[in-house]
């Protein structure tokens, strides 16, 4: 079935007593996926604030998974959707035992067992994919970071073809900050998932950038473009859902020549123009997926996530194949920013 969109399933709600028989019959279900997308979201909450540096990493990944594990199990899953939902808290189950399994060996020193759980957890959370797309709860894509947590806050590197000189070192994620400085450029922290190459396998020694957006959009009258340190944008081009679709994806960061305020724009471009599943999608790789529709001042309607990262504000726009994303400080009118930005880059 279908997972409805925020604003449908808003309007099947609070018309249910009106609604038709084939609504009605909906609504469990839908009612139920809420509550796992609930379950996930609260676990990635407690992720997103974890230092993936610290020591005790393992363990409080572990915790905040496991504890989602059991609400999972928890819950009945209605009959049209027991056969993927068992598959996908199976895989939770195991991704369980792994994290277990990580958390025992780090302080064990136990290198062999460490490597072997982080192998076979990065393989179930691939597959993990496949089920959360099945039942459109994307709120659950990705909430078990990658395996590079485990490292116990060294570097992890992994061995390639030594005929080829190539930096093999694979970049550690870290979880937004707490607080930031007032003076600080920020950009949006972004999944680090491993890239695909081009012959189908993994390919461990790139990571993908985004490109220069202010080299191909003009910034909006009172803004000017300014230095920023791209992120590591890999994991957006292995998502199950959109990752193959994506042709185009750049940033830059704007700078108000009023009080000096920074914001940071991504732009994305599909093959195709975005669904319901591919705009939900993106708005999870943006951040946002726990936040709500509002509409701009310039009437656009936009998803906006307040607090979507520590002090930091962020909307996302789709029409037809491209999405913007944009971030401010929170306090900063991000929805006039966003209306300038799409006046002065229409298409």
């Amino acid at each position: 079935m279908k997972r409805l969109v925020a604003a449908a399933l808003t309007a099947l709600l609070l018309g249910a007593c009106s609604s038709s028989t084939n609504s009605s019959a909906k609504q469990p279900e839908d009612e139920f996926l809420d509550m796992v997308e609930s379950a996930c979201r609260d676990a990635n909450t407690l992720i997103k604030k974890i230092d993936k540096t610290d020591s005790s990493a393992a363990a409080d990944v572990y915790s905040a998974v496991s504890d989602m594990s059991d609400a999972l199990d928890g819950l009945k899953a209605p009959t049209a959707l027991k056969a993927d939902y068992d598959t996908y808290t199976a895989n939770i189950d195991e991704q369980v035992l792994e994290l277990q399994k990580i958390s025992v060996a780090l302080p064990a020193g136990d290198t062999t067992a460490q490597q072997g759980a982080v192998a076979k957890l990065s393989t179930l959370r691939t597959s993990a994919d496949t089920s959360v797309n099945a039942l459109e709860i994307f709120s659950c894509l990705g909430v078990v970071p990658p395996g590079d947590f485990a490292t116990g806050g060294t570097t992890t590197t992994v061995p390639v073809d030594t005929t080829v000189p190539v930096d093999t070192t694979v970049p550690t994620e870290t979880f937004p900050p707490e607080t930031l400085p007032p003076d600080t450029v920020f950009t949006i922290p972004q999944s680090t998932d491993v890239p695909p190459s081009t012959d189908g396998g993994t390919d461990t020694s790139t990571t993908i950038l985004p490109g220069d957006l202010s080299l191909d959009s003009t910034a909006p009258a009172g803004y000017t473009w300014v230095a920023y340190s791209p992120p590591d944008v890999s994991g957006l081009y292995t998502n199950p859902s959109i990752g193959k679709l994506v042709t185009y994806y750049s940033g830059a960061e704007l700078q108000s020549t009023a009080d000096g305020s920074t914001a940071t724009v991504y732009v994305v471009k599909l093959s195709t123009d975005f669904t319901d599943t591919y705009t939900k999608a993106y708005q999870f790789w943006e951040a946002v997926e726990n936040g709500v529709d509002v509409t701009t001042p310039g009437g656009l309607t936009v998803h906006q996530e307040l607090g979507a990262f520590a002090n930091t504000d962020c909307a996302v726009y789709t029409s037809g194949n491209r999405g913007v994303t944009i971030c401010t400080y929170t306090g900063y009118d991000g929805l006039s920013l966003m209306d300038a930005y799409i006046a002065a880059n229409p298409g």
